[in-house]
């Protein structure tokens, strides 16, 4: 089966029309932040990111000496900021302590900020052909399909169980190939939703599909219901300007910017900087799902007194016309659009 298995995947590879980030010629820093934007994301939204991304910070050292306030603008719309706060502090990390050079090594790269066993691997496999194994979610797919596992992949133990497949396949395969491969098979045949088994060269051995078992495979842990959670969100509007304010907390969208936002299901009455009624918030909810988390919003706008800006700060105050150019979360951008 091991055999059979590498053997497909590098016809599959050598068939493929798909361009990998190595034969574009991308950089081991392109790579990087290819592999960060695509870590949550698909490739078809991903890289317009990624091309903005490259295109405002073409190297390390214009990531590192840029502000993060400046990233995370770039970064608006792809969410998971915290990746985005990562790939800043490891630049920076980069720029002051390795000369703007980028690790060569997967135990270099395991050790920067942001950067786990999968993306270390596929760095340092796709940049510099060092021979790691690559597991992200098209290739668990592949492989608990392939082989029948049922271990969940979002267990502690899916590590050790699915490198210990991609060991034995490794072994008579060159690895940067085998785990392009993987991922690509996982992406455009063995695909989440509708598979398609019918032209699948794996079809003859694979054991979910032997056995007519294909939907209940990768296995998942159940996850936890989510939480919801309640805000309340003003924001004061002076002619063309309105306030502003970045949330610091480390929670959702820390060092994004939102308007004065108290978390609460029922009206906060008297905990807003003005006085504001409940009547004057939208009637209805706004919603973004998490991760683990549903947010309902309730916006208003409160118009003020010019005299107003000095007991809020000038300095929080934001041009309605560069409101495109500050961070702020998906649900908070979309409400104020209408104002731009």
């Amino acid at each position: 089966m091991y055999q059979f298995l590498g053997e497909t995947l590098t016809t599959f590879y050598q068939s493929s029309k798909q361009d990998k980030p190595w034969q574009l010629g991308y950089s081991p820093y392109q790579i990087w932040i290819y592999e960060i934007i695509l870590q949550q994301t698909r490739m078809a939204q991903g890289m317009p990111y990624f091309d903005k991304f490259i295109k405002r910070f073409p190297n390390i050292e214009t990531l590192a000496k840029s502000s993060l306030d400046e990233v995370l603008e770039q970064w608006q719309g792809l969410g998971y900021y915290s990746r985005a706060r990562n790939l800043h502090a490891t630049a920076r990390f980069i720029s002051e302590n390795l000369n703007n050079e980028f690790p060569k090594t997967y135990d270099a790269l395991i050790k920067l900020k942001g950067i786990g066993k999968y993306t270390a691997a596929a760095i340092s496999s796709f940049a510099y052909g060092e021979n790691q194994y690559v597991l992200d979610g098209n290739v668990y797919r592949v492989l608990s399909r392939y082989f029948g596992e049922t271990t969940e992949i979002n267990s502690s133990q899916a590590p050790k169980t699915f490198y210990a497949y991609l060991e034995k396949i490794h072994k008579n395969f060159d690895s940067q190939i085998l785990n392009q491969s993987l991922m690509d098979y996982g992406a455009q045949i063995c695909t989440a939703k509708l598979p398609k088994c019918s032209e699948c060269k794996l079809n003859l051995h694979c054991v979910a599909y032997l056995s007519n078992q294909i939907i209940h495979y990768p296995q998942k842990i159940k996850p936890n219901k989510l939480r919801n959670r309640y805000f309340y969100c003003v924001f004061y509007l002076n002619e063309d300007v309105i306030y502003l304010k970045k949330r610091i907390e480390k929670d959702i969208w820390q060092d994004l910017y939102q308007g004065d936002m108290v978390e609460s299901e029922a009206f906060p009455d008297k905990r807003f900087i003005f006085p504001i009624k409940e009547k004057d918030f939208d009637l209805d909810w706004s919603i973004q799902r998490l991760t683990h988390q549903k947010i309902h919003i309730k916006f208003a706008i409160k118009p003020i007194e010019s005299f107003d800006l000095n007991t809020l700060g000038e300095e929080n105050f934001y041009a309605l016309s560069e409101l495109h150019r500050i961070p702020m979360p998906k649900i908070i951008d979309t409400f104020l659009r209408n104002l731009r």
